[in-house]
């Protein structure tokens, strides 16, 4: 299960689980663009937060806002190429 992925994935990096945060995450970003759940995600999504965090000087620990950022950039929005770069 997706979730649980990312409650494991937060015991071992000691950090609270907000579930309330990955539901906010599904609702906003994974369904609406119909991203496929991927089991890799959970670990690199925590991680950009993270590193989000600690370079803003924030508490490490998961918010609507960083994993906001998290996701933007690591979800990219493929749009079409002009035919001469196709």
């Amino acid at each position: 299960d997706f979730i649980r992925i990312f409650e494991n994935y937060c015991k071992t990096r000691e950090i609270p689980f907000e579930r309330h945060v990955v539901e906010y995450m599904l609702d906003d970003y994974y369904r609406p663009n119909k991203i496929p759940l991927r089991g890799c995600q959970p670990r690199d999504l925590i991680t950009q937060a993270l590193t989000l965090a600690a370079y803003l000087g924030q508490p490490a620990r998961l918010t609507p806002e960083l994993m906001d950022a998290a996701c933007r950039s690591y979800f990219v929005h493929d749009r079409e190429l002009p035919a001469t770069y196709a």
